[in-house]
C-alpha cells in the first residue's frame, strides 16, 4: 500500500498553508505495532482530516451532546473521523475539554480497536485523559479496551508514567492497577525503568517501592536516558535525612516520628472503587488535618524512609551482579562521585557496603570520592573518614591526583559558587574557607600531606 508522508509539526504550529489531504495518520489495526511505539507514517489505512467535520468539532468543543448525537446520526462514520489538523478524533477532543458525558457516549459508539487511535504526537485519548485527572474518563475507556494502558506515546511514555509526570497521583494509582506488571519488566524495554525514575522524582515513591518488590532488577535497568535509578538517587539530596535542614522544634518532631520500612511499603495496588477520596490510601491520613505542620514533617520523613529503602534495594541488586565490569552499567562509578558532590553520606555508605573497593576509584583527574567531597565542601561525606581505619586515612594523606595535588590542595581550592553564595559577605566567606581548611588539615596529618612538589612548585 502507498506510504503517505506527514507534514512537519513546525509547519502545523506555524500556521502555514497546509494541504489537509496530506495529514494522514497510521492505522491502529495492529495492536502489537502500536505497543512498540512505531511512528505515525507507517500507515496501512489512510485517515485524513476533512473540513466537513467542522460542525462536529464545534459541538464537541462546546460540550453540546445533542448536536454531537445529531451529527453522528447523519454521519455515523464521524465517530472515528479525524476532526482536527493534528489527527484528533472526537474522543480526543472531548477528553481534552473534559466533557465526560460526551466521552461516555462516544466510547459506547466506538469499537474496541477504535480507542487505540493516536494523534499526531502518538497520544491515545487515554494519555490525554491522564493529564486531566478525571479517573472516570480513563475507566470507561479501559473497560472497553484493556490494551490501552500498554500503548505509549511517540516518545515512549506509557499512560501511567504520564499520570505521574502530570502529578495526578490518584489517576496514576488507577492506571497502575490497570497496567499488567509483566509489561514493566526489563525484557519489555525501558518502560518500567522510566516509570521507576519518574516515580522517584515526582514524590510517588510508593509506586516505585511496590514495583521493585515485584521486579528488583528494574533498580539497575537502564532507562531511556541510559542511566539507572542509582543515578537519580545520587542527584536528589533532599530525599535523604542528610539533606534535611529543619529548625530545632521541627527536628524534634522529625526524630519523634517513627516509620518502619515495612509500613512505608504497604500494598498500594488497591481497588480504585474504594479509593475515590483523595489520599484514602495515603499514610498521611493517620495525622489529623488540623496539624498541618506535623503532617508536612511526617511526609518528609516518609519520603526519607522510602528513599533509603529504594537505595538499599538498588545496592542489593548491584551485589548480585556476576562481575565488577557490570557495575558500570549500573552507574556505580559516576553515581558515587555525584553523591559525594551533593553531600549524601547515606548513599556512599550503602554503596561501600556492597562494594568496598569503590573507595579507591578515581575519576579522570585521578581523584577519589574523598577528594571530591573536600573540593565541594561536603563535610558530612568527608566525616565518613572517621569510620575507616588509620591506615586508610594515612593512604588518603599520601594520595595525589594527576596534577600532583593532595587532599589539602582540594581544601585550599576556592569553594564552588553554589556553596559560597549561601554565606553572606566576603569576610564571612573567607572565614568559612579558613575553617574548612583547618578541619581537613586536622584529619589529614600535615607531615604526610606535603603541599609542595619536589621541585619546589606549589601544585594547582
Amino acid at each position: 500500500m502507498e506510504t503517505i508522508n506527514l507534514p512537519s509539526v513546525s509547519k502545523i504550529a506555524s500556521g502555514d498553508n497546509l494541504d489537509y489531504s496530506e495529514v494522514a495518520l497510521r492505522d491502529t489495526s495492529n495492536n502489537s505495532e502500536i505497543a512498540k511505539g512505531n511512528s505515525s507514517h507507517d500507515s496501512a489505512v489512510k485517515k485524513v482530516y476533512d473540513k466537513k467535520y467542522a460542525p462536529l468539532y464545534k459541538a464537541v468543543r462546546h460540550g453540546d451532546l445533542e448536536d454531537v448525537m445529531k451529527f453522528l446520526e447523519a454521519r455515523p462514520e464521524g465517530v472515528n473521523a479525524i476532526i482536527s489538523e493534528i489527527g484528533e478524533t472526537a474522543l480526543h477532543l472531548a477528553v481534552t475539554f473534559e466533557h465526560l458525558h460526551i466521552v461516555k457516549e462516544l466510547v459506547n459508539k466506538m469499537q474496541e480497536g477504535d480507542l487505540e487511535w493516536r494523534n499526531k504526537f502518538g497520544e491515545t485519548a487515554l494519555v490525554i485523559a491522564t493529564c486531566t485527572g478525571i479517573i472516570e474518563m480513563a475507566k470507561c475507556m479501559i473497560e472497553k479496551n484493556k490494551n490501552l494502558p500498554m500503548i505509549p506515546t511517540n516518545s515512549g511514555t506509557l499512560p501511567v508514567t504520564q499520570a505521574v509526570v502530570s502529578n495526578q497521583k490518584e489517576m496514576a494509582r488507577y492506571l497502575y492497577s490497570a497496567t499488567p506488571l509483566e509489561e514493566l519488566v526489563p525484557e519489555k524495554g525501558y518502560h518500567g525503568a522510566n516509570f521507576l525514575r519518574q516515580c522517584f522524582l515526582s514524590d510517588a515513591i510508593d509506586f516505585a517501592m511496590d514495583l521493585l518488590r515485584y521486579c528488583p532488577r528494574l533498580a539497575i535497568t537502564l532507562n531511556e536516558r541510559n542511566s539507572t535509578l542509582l543515578w537519580s538517587l545520587a542527584n536528589r539530596p533532599s530525599k535523604f535525612p542528610s539533606g534535611c535542614r529543619l529548625v530545632f522544634w521541627k527536628r524534634w518532631i522529625y526524630n519523634w516520628i517513627q516509620i518502619e520500612p515495612a509500613t512505608a511499603t504497604k500494598e498500594i495496588r488497591i481497588n480504585i472503587e474504594r479509593s475515590n477520596a483523595r489520599g484514602n490510601n495515603d499514610m498521611m491520613s493517620k495525622v489529623p488535618n488540623k496539624y498541618h505542620g506535623i503532617k508536612r514533617i511526617y511526609k518528609l520523613k516518609l519520603t526519607h524512609v522510602m528513599s533509603l529503602e529504594l537505595l538499599r534495594i538498588t545496592c542489593n541488586e548491584i551485589a548480585t551482579l556476576d562481575d565488577l565490569s557490570q557495575l558500570s552499567n549500573a552507574d556505580e562509578f559516576q553515581s558515587l562521585f555525584q553523591a559525594a558532590e551533593n553531600g549524601i553520606p547515606e548513599f556512599i555508605i550503602e554503596l561501600l557496603n556492597v562494594n568496598p573497593s569503590c573507595r579507591v576509584d578515581q575519576n579522570e583527574l585521578g581523584r577519589n570520592f574523598f577528594f571530591h567531597a573536600i573540593q565541594y565542601r561536603q563535610a558530612k561525606v568527608f566525616n565518613l573518614i572517621y569510620g575507616v581505619t588509620s591506615s586508610i586515612r594515612d593512604d588518603l594523606a599520601n594520595v595525589k591526583d594527576n596534577s600532583n595535588n593532595t587532599a589539602l590542595h582540594m581544601a585550599a581550592l576556592l569553594a564552588p559558587s553554589t556553596q559560597l553564595n549561601r554565606i553572606p559577605g566576603a569576610a564571612l566567606q573567607m572565614q568559612r574557607e579558613l575553617q574548612w581548611f583547618k578541619e581537613v588539615e586536622h584529619v589529614i596529618t600535615p607531615s604526610k600531606c606535603d603541599s609542595v612538589n619536589n621541585d619546589g612548585d606549589t601544585a594547582v
